[in-house]
């Protein structure tokens, strides 16, 4: 994130060396964040701000879409 320019976050919450709750916490609150997981519990309520949207997986291409259409709506400039 610090030598590339990025525009939005997709992030899984459960990678095989790490969770992505401590990616989420480096991850500047001017950037949107999509997550995927395969934990059925997990709400946006419980999410910061910069989440935008919640897949639950398996992700399908409708989903993926949707969360694509939400980049918009919050970040236009």
């Amino acid at each position: 994130l610090e030598s590339n320019a990025v525009d939005l976050v997709f992030l899984d919450m459960n990678m095989p060396d790490f969770r992505g709750e401590e990616v989420l916490d480096k991850i500047p609150p001017y950037l949107p964040v999509v997550i995927t997981t395969g934990e059925d519990e997990m709400e946006m309520s419980n999410l910061p701000e910069t989440v935008i949207y919640l897949i639950h997986k398996p992700v399908s291409v409708a989903e993926f879409q949707c969360a694509l259409d939400r980049v918009p709506e919050k970040w236009e400039g």
